[in-house]
């Protein structure tokens, strides 16, 4: 046990620990995404989605876990930002390596601090907002709560709907650079396929995340 702790502590266990713990955190996004595309069935469908996942004993043990993954992933994160830039010192905003090459250093990578800290202020305020929201009761089943009545009176704020898109690009943006040098600490070597993978999940989770509420508000308002 203590050597494992040694090990996290170290730079390469810092950047392993935080690369799995990202890697975590985007699976919560996607099934996250997946749960909210529901809205396009129906009511009965996202609610009940919604009832059995809250009602479920497990829901406590996935926040532990949420609220873990996030801790376990932004302090090694600011350790390391702090560390490489007192290494880079002067040379810190560079565009060149020593050896003449470009660097891959890029604006989403230089900003994960900046989105990962935005991130953890707006991902567990949003999930408040919806578990101890109104408590509506769904017209089908009395034992179901209405979050879909929740969503849409939410989203037909166009004010919510706009600052919601902001943090999701905000999202996108971590993610731009995040997935891709998160298989990279875990040993697999620089490929651009990897990169362009990474990069293809931030904009499809950015599209799955503000379709919803934007087709709500113009429905809404059509």
């Amino acid at each position: 046990m203590e050597r494992l702790a040694h090990f996290l502590k170290s730079p390469i266990g810092s950047k392993m620990l935080m690369a799995v713990m990202g890697l975590a955190l985007s699976l919560f996004l996607i099934i996250h995404m997946l749960g909210n595309l529901l809205m396009f069935v129906g009511p009965t469908a996202y609610n009940n989605y919604s009832h059995n996942l809250v009602k479920s004993s497990l829901i406590y043990i996935a926040e532990a876990a949420l609220l873990f993954g996030f801790i376990a992933h932004l302090i090694p994160g600011i350790v390391l930002s702090w560390k490489n830039s007192e290494a880079r010192g002067s040379e810190a905003y560079a565009v060149h390596t020593s050896a003449g090459h470009t660097s891959r250093r890029s604006f989403a990578s230089r900003t994960m601090i900046f989105t990962g800290l935005v991130l953890l202020f707006f991902v567990p305020y949003h999930l408040y907002t919806f578990k101890f929201g109104p408590e509506y009761v769904s017209a089908t089943d009395p034992q179901v709560r209405d979050l879909y009545r929740l969503m849409v009176e939410k989203f037909s704020s166009v004010e919510y709907v706009t600052l919601y898109s902001l943090f999701m690009l905000l999202m996108s943006l971590h993610l731009w650079h995040g997935v891709g040098s998160a298989f990279e600490s875990l040993g697999m070597r620089y490929r651009p396929g990897v990169r362009k993978s990474g990069q293809l999940l931030a904009a499809g989770l950015m599209l799955g995340f503000t379709i919803v509420p934007w087709f709500i508000f113009f429905k809404l308002k059509g």
